[in-house]
């Protein structure tokens, strides 16, 4: 009895040692060896070992990508109950990626995650829940579990309770709450929040009117490359809202924008090249934003065409339509 305990010990020993050296070899990027002593240890049930070699299927590393493989991985790691492989195999699931997209399924692994208080899993379940994709809509159930994922210091889900909060959805309106929310998604930089509060701040709705403040968040959103932050962050420099009037930085903030496609900055652009305020007079390039802008959705653009056109030439309207098709092409 004595001498099968002493070998079961051995054998434990062993298995650790292998385990051991298989996570060492990934460390330090040898993947050949960390493969060779990982895959028994998967095999026979690892779920650490079956994790990683979950994830080198999935990112290639050191070995050919194989998304199915890798969800094969996930799937077994996620039925020992790790919520890590459970929301992993969940998205690719909802994407369709190295599997057959099931959204019903993914619904069902967020879930799983989601109890055992992964945030993005939880984050992921109330998106769904909100949209009634793979599940019928709830949305009191939808904002609870962003409500959970947001308390868990999850910025995405933070901006989407702030928003809930602010539209009354799936929940009591509070623009208290809102407010609060946006600001705590803001602070780790997540880039809507961001554009939400400056535009609070600039409007003076829900908070008290702060152009300093709405400064700093569009100017931190606008760098990121948020449209609408850059459009109004060139409003700013160019109405000199609480900060100094600079024509010039307003039109590169707007051309941002427009370039982007945001039809409104498009239309603002325009009408900058139009009157020769911020940029060169250029009645061409004026009447291709409006164009562009128009079919964009901006009604304001289509204004802007009626005065515009009857003072062009052919010559010119046929440089507008080349322009816009080059912008087009290139977008």
């Amino acid at each position: 009895m004595m001498r099968s305990c002493c070998m079961a010990l051995l054998l434990l020993a062993l298995s650790g040692c292998a385990a051991s050296d298989g996570f060492l070899a990934l460390e330090r990027g040898d993947y050949d060896e960390a493969m060779t002593a990982l895959t028994p240890l998967a095999e026979d049930g690892s779920m650490r070992a079956q994790l990683a070699l979950a994830d080198m299927r999935y990112e290639g590393r050191g070995i050919a990508r194989d998304r199915a493989e890798a969800a094969r991985w996930y799937l077994l790691a996620a039925e020992q109950g790790s919520a890590r492989a459970q929301f992993s195999l969940a998205v690719m699931f909802e994407n369709g990626d190295g599997v057959t997209q099931d959204l019903e399924c993914a619904v069902g692994y967020y879930r799983r995650a989601a109890v055992q208080d992964h945030g993005p899993a939880q984050n992921n379940l109330g998106r769904m829940l909100l949209t009634g994709r793979g599940t019928k809509p709830d949305v009191e159930s939808a904002f609870r579990w962003l409500l959970k994922a947001a308390e868990g210091g999850l910025a995405r889900a933070q901006a989407s309770v702030a928003s809930m909060y602010l539209r009354g959805e799936g929940t009591a309106k509070s623009d208290a709450d809102a407010v609060y929310w946006f600001r705590a998604a803001a602070e780790q930089g997540q880039a809507a929040a961001m554009t939400s509060l400056g535009l609070m701040h600039l409007r003076g709705r829900r908070v008290e009117q702060d152009y300093h403040e709405a400064q700093k968040y569009l100017r931190a959103a606008a760098e990121l490359g948020v449209p609408v932050a850059q459009a109004n962050l060139g409003l700013m420099y160019f109405q000199g809202l609480g900060i100094t009037q600079d024509l010039e930085e307003g039109r590169r903030w707007t051309a941002l924008a427009a370039d982007q496609g945001l039809a409104a900055a498009q239309t603002r652009l325009g009408k900058m090249h139009e009157f020769g305020r911020g940029a060169e007079q250029d009645p061409v390039a004026a009447m291709m934003w409006y164009t562009l802008a128009a079919d964009g959705g901006d009604a304001a653009a289509n204004g802007q065409i009626a005065g515009l056109r009857p003072t062009l030439s052919e010559q010119q309207l046929e440089s507008v339509a080349a322009r816009v098709a080059a912008w087009r092409d290139s977008h």
